[in-house]
């Protein structure tokens, strides 16, 4: 896995898992929001290559938490 699918993957499942005031909650929505337009721009490639990142971070967590966001991204760019 690379370091910038490896930094990407932090910052999703952080901001998917971070709890706080429901205006924070809002701009962590907005902020999902904007990464995964961003990243329906990117070509099947570099979509499949992410998943893979995300499936094998998937596979070294026992975390609920983390699990659930990891699970989040893979339904959100599988579809």
């Amino acid at each position: 896995m690379g370091s910038i699918h490896k930094a990407l993957i932090e910052a999703i499942v952080h901001i998917a898992t971070v709890e706080g005031s429901d205006d924070q909650e809002d701009d962590d929505v907005q902020v999902l929001e904007s990464i995964f337009a961003e990243l329906s721009q990117a070509t099947p490639t570099e979509v499949d290559q992410l998943l893979a990142a995300v499936r094998a971070e998937l596979e070294e967590t026992q975390n609920p938490a983390r699990v659930d966001a990891l699970e989040g991204i893979i339904d959100s760019l599988s579809t």
